[in-house]
C-alpha cells in the first residue's frame, strides 16, 4: 500500500487526495465549505464525507465530519418547531 502515498511539489497526497495535518482550524474551514454554503446545499455527513474525500484526506476524517454535521454548535441549517428553515442562517 505504499503506493498509496505520493509527495509532489513538497505535499503529501493519498490515493490522490491531499493530506493534511491535523489542524481544526484548516478542518473546519473546509467542513463549512462542502456542508454549510448554499452552494453545497447542506447535505447529511455522508455526502460531506464523499464530497471532502473527492479532494482531501486526513487521520479519522470521516469520524470528523459525521461529528461536525451533527454537533448543533456548527449547523446552522436547523429548522424550528414550526417547521421552517431558522432565519439564523440568513442573519449570522
Amino acid at each position: 500500500m505504499q503506493d498509496e502515498w505520493i509527495e509532489k511539489d513538497g505535499l503529501q497526497y493519498y490515493t490522490n487526495c491531499l493530506s493534511l495535518p491535523e489542524n481544526e482550524a484548516l478542518q473546519t474551514e473546509i467542513g463549512q465549505g462542502c456542508h454549510d454554503s448554499l452552494v453545497a446545499g447542506h447535505f447529511g455527513h455522508e455526502k460531506t464525507i464523499e464530497i471532502v474525500t473527492r479532494d482531501f484526506y486526513w487521520k479519522g476524517l470521516a469520524d470528523w465530519i459525521r461529528d461536525y454535521v451533527h454537533d448543533p454548535a456548527t449547523n446552522i441549517n436547523t429548522v424550528n418547531p414550526h417547521g421552517m428553515p431558522s432565519t439564523d442562517y440568513f442573519n449570522p
